[in-house]
C-alpha cells in the first residue's frame, strides 16, 4: 500500500478584503469571496489524499504493480 503525505495550506481570506480595499466595487461580496476561498481550501486538503489513494490503489490492480 502507498502512503501519501498529507499537507494543509492555510486558507488566505484576507486577499479579497485587500482586492476590495482598492475596488470598493466588490465590498459586497468580498466576505463571500473568503468564505468560498476558505471552503475550497478546506474541500480540496480533504478530497485530494482520499482522491489520490483511491486512484492509486485502482491503477494498482489494473496495472498488477508490486
Amino acid at each position: 500500500m502507498m502512503k501519501v503525505k498529507v499537507m494543509f495550506v492555510a486558507p488566505y481570506p484576507a486577499i479579497p478584503m485587500a482586492v476590495a480595499a482598492v475596488y470598493t466595487g466588490y465590498s459586497e461580496v468580498a466576505a463571500t469571496a473568503a468564505l468560498q476561498g476558505t471552503a475550497a481550501v478546506i474541500v480540496t486538503a480533504i478530497l485530494t489524499p482520499l482522491l489520490t489513494t483511491w486512484f492509486a490503489r485502482r491503477a494498482e490492480l489494473k496495472n498488477k504493480i508490486v
